[in-house]
């Protein structure tokens, strides 16, 4: 009878522990949601002395999520907490919309060089991270076509918003890049990219569009 109990209690305990594992494993699938519902004008943080305050713990991003969690929004820690899971750690320092897109400039405090990155967020899927178009650019004919004349230049740093351009098919965000001999170095031009979208936020494609000479 007591071996009886005994195993009735041990098949239970396995029983449970198993399912909480099967509830552990379908919340680490969970698809994501759309960057728009975890990052808006809502999850808008900062700190100044954010590198002070992480010098004293030995892993910068358990730093950063515990300051947003003590002095930042519930949604400002959704928005790292995002972030980190599908990219890079870091966080929202500003946002604001042009029409149905969310521009979001995030911060990463522990990179070495290029620190700060502008994200397009649609209404509906994943951000879109401008930077990630660099690979296009270097293969792409504009970008070939100046280094005949300029083979020891290259693309450096983060891209930046120049304008906004809209007509009544679409929303064109142009940016560019550095161009020069080194991150530091003085620029020698700037390459121009541009992403369009809908008027309803879906997005169509991005462009290289071309090299322009420093003045």
């Amino acid at each position: 009878m007591r071996s009886s109990i005994m195993l009735y209690l041990f098949i239970t305990l396995v029983l449970i522990s198993c399912d909480k594992k099967d509830v552990q494993k379908k919340k680490e699938n969970a698809p994501l949601p759309h960057s728009a519902s975890v990052i808006n004008e809502k999850s808008v943080w900062d700190d100044d002395d954010l590198g002070n305050k992480c010098s004293k713990y030995e892993r910068f991003d358990i730093c950063l999520l515990k300051e947003v969690e003590k002095s930042g929004s519930i949604e400002a820690l959704k928005a790292v907490q995002y972030l980190n899971k599908t990219r890079e750690i870091g966080y929202v320092y500003s946002f604001r919309k042009e029409g149905p897109i969310g521009i979001a400039e995030i911060e990463y405090p522990f990179r070495v060089n290029t620190n700060t990155i502008t994200l397009l967020i649609p209404p509906a899927g994943k951000p879109i991270y401008t930077e990630d178009i660099y690979d296009d650019i270097i293969t792409s004919k504009v970008w070939l076509d100046f280094t005949k004349q300029h083979p020891s230049d290259s693309v450096h740093g983060a891209p930046r918003l120049m304008k906004i351009e809209k007509n009544n098919d679409d929303i064109e965000f142009i940016f560019s890049f550095h161009v020069g001999k080194c991150h530091a170095c003085e620029e020698t031009a700037r390459v121009y990219f541009s992403y369009k979208f809908t008027h309803e936020g879906v997005f169509i494609k991005n462009n290289i569009l071309y090299v322009k000479i420093s003045s």
